[in-house]
This record gives C-alpha cells, structure tokens and sequence, in this order.
C-alpha cells in the first residue's frame, strides 16, 4: 500500500504517457496477486463420497531418451511402492533395454510404441490400449509418489459424477535436497463429463 501510495502520487508524474502506462500495469499486477490470494482463502478440500468398492488402478510414467536413468528408477520404484494395489507401467519412447530389464525386475510393465506421433500424449494413449483399469495415474517420470498417493484420491470416484481428480506433485530435480518423507496430497475435484 506503501508503495502504491508513493507511485501514485501527483509529484511523480515525469512524463503522463510513460507514467500512466507505468502505473497501469503496476496496479494490474497488483489486483491480479490480490485476486488469487482471495482465491486461496476459499480453497477446501471436499469430502469423498462413502463408499469402499475396490477400483482396479494403472499408474503411468513416461520416458524420451536423454532423459537420466536414475530419475526414472527412482519414480518406477516409487510408482512399485503405493500401497493402493495397482499396475504399474513405463510408457518407454525408445525401447531401451537396459530399462526393459529394470521394468522387468521390479514388476513393472513396458511398453514401447513404434510411430512416434502426439509426443508425450501419443505415448500414453498407445499404452492405454493395453491398460485395464479403472482408474488410471499418469505421473511425470520426475515424480516419486508417495506410498499412500492414492489412498486419499480413490474414494472421490465413489461418486459417479466425479470424473477427474487433480492433486498437487512434487518435483525433486530441480536441486533440492531428497527428504525421505513426502507429505501426503491434497487433491482438487473437477467433475467429469
């Protein structure tokens, strides 16, 4: 407020287009953080519908080559980890045997696609044509879920209008130290068609 008041005071006025054009985008901004922070004031996190039918799961993960073999052994490992039963599949773009034997070691389904069209969509609808289930995660190949990553998430799809569920991902290669606990997600509910 401090420095709105100082920008928009009369004596600063140099040049009135330059100012102006200046002082407008200063209070767009300004308005814009305001309205999303009135927007996170309201955030709530909606009960699941009761309900405890057992949904069958596919937890998805892409690979493009050049991508680092240890991130991706990472987030497999932690894809085998969720405790909610589920299958697990790697959704590899280059049929790269070293990871066909990581996939293989760890229970893990792999699955490669010979045209190479829609980039990482493409990949990951050639994959759901040999996926079964119910209910399909797509991760990031950064992403380590935690283990009860779908505990919270599942029971929302008790609901039959609930479509799509989104929840909030961490990203551990952008240098921050790897903590050995991760706090549990807080999914957002969008309504399917």
């Amino acid at each position: 407020m401090f420095f709105l008041y100082c920008l928009l005071r009369p004596t600063h006025i140099g040049h009135p287009v330059l100012y102006w054009m200046l002082a407008s985008a200063t209070v767009f901004s300004c308005l814009r953080i305001l309205h999303e922070w009135i927007h996170y004031l309201f955030i709530s996190v909606p009960k699941p519908k009761p309900g405890n039918k057992q949904f069958t799961v596919d937890i998805l993960t892409t690979f493009c080559p050049g991508e680092p073999y240890e991130m991706i052994v990472q987030t497999l490992e932690a894809m085998q980890a969720v405790t909610y039963p589920h299958t697990s599949w790697l959704c590899d773009e280059a049929d790269d045997p070293y990871l066909k034997e990581v996939c293989a070691r760890l229970g893990v389904r792999h699955v490669t696609r010979n045209h190479r069209t829609n980039a990482k969509a493409g990949n990951i609808n050639n994959a759901l044509q040999f996926a079964t289930g119910e209910l399909c995660v797509v991760l990031d190949p950064d992403h380590i879920p935690a283990p009860d990553l779908l505990d919270p998430i599942v029971p929302f799809f008790n609901d039959e209008k609930i479509g799509y569920v989104q929840i909030v991902q961490a990203y551990y290669n952008l240098g921050i130290v790897l903590l050995p606990k991760r706090p549990r997600s807080k999914p957002s509910i969008s309504t399917g068609p």
